[in-house]
């Protein structure tokens, strides 16, 4: 079943996604997630003097790896439209990425604004990403 796999669409939509986290945590919501995930101007100077490159390719590698999984799925179960493969990301985040970071509200005393944040890119962009995929088969 993996070489069922659109190789070409996994990496346009993990090149989409991942250019869709910089624009919302840095144009969109940049400012907003630094003050709710309370970053101290300490932290924010030590991140801007760090090598880039290396979380870069690891966030890239991530990206790749849960579109690849999201592909697999959508391959798996057959889905082949739009609406098929938002609702199939949509089920994902909420049986897992949105349960499992709602932890960080309730044992870690995060801010529920931050989990809000967050958990809208998140369910945005698995929705977007299973629907790109189940139209891209």
């Amino acid at each position: 079943m993996l070489t069922d796999l659109n190789l070409v669409a996994i990496l346009v939509v993990t090149i989409v996604g991942y250019m869709f986290a910089f624009f919302w945590y840095g144009p969109l919501f940049g400012k907003q997630w630094i003050e709710l995930a309370e970053f101290p101007a300490e932290k924010q100077k030590e991140n801007q003097k760090r090598n880039m490159a290396p979380v870069m390719i690891v966030g890239f590698i991530s990206q790749l790896a849960m579109t690849t999984v999201m592909a697999y799925l959508i391959t798996a179960l057959n889905i082949t439209t739009f609406v098929g493969g938002m609702i199939l990301g949509a089920i994902i985040w909420l049986g897992f990425i949105g349960t499992i970071t709602l932890g960080s509200v309730l044992w870690e005393m995060k801010s529920v604004k931050l989990w809000l944040l967050n958990n809208a890119y998140n369910l945005i962009l698995m929705g977007a990403m299973g629907a790109a995929l189940a139209l891209w088969r």
